[in-house]
């Protein structure tokens, strides 16, 4: 039987509160899209997501770290964007390629 509050082997609860950070920073940046917006739900959503123990498949379509990056990028922080990449990699996460290429971004942002 399935306890409906799991999601797989997680708390269906602290999925869920990622996404709804995500979905702030999201919603934050459409109403400021000029500036970069919604890196503190970012952040949170990043850290609970580290908190999670490694599953396969991923509870998360796309890690909550990449969409940090970007924003840091977008925001001119490329040294935090840089970080956040450089972090991503270093984890056993199926979301390598997208820190990859997000780190190649950043480090064309810093030749500049």
């Amino acid at each position: 039987e399935v306890e409906p509050s799991l999601f797989g082997r997680f708390d269906a609860a602290a999925i869920l509160q990622v996404y709804v950070l995500i979905l702030r920073a999201a919603i934050q940046k459409l109403a400021r899209p000029d500036e970069p917006a919604g890196i503190r739900f970012l952040r949170e959503a990043t850290g609970l997501a580290k908190s999670l123990p490694y599953d396969e498949l991923p509870p998360f379509y796309l890690t909550p770290s990449i969409f940090l990056g970007q924003e840091l990028l977008e925001g001119a922080d490329v040294f935090g964007a840089k970080a956040t990449f450089e972090d991503e990699l270093q984890a056993s996460s199926p979301f390598r390629s997208y820190a990859l290429f997000g780190l190649e971004e950043a480090c064309q942002a810093l030749e500049k």
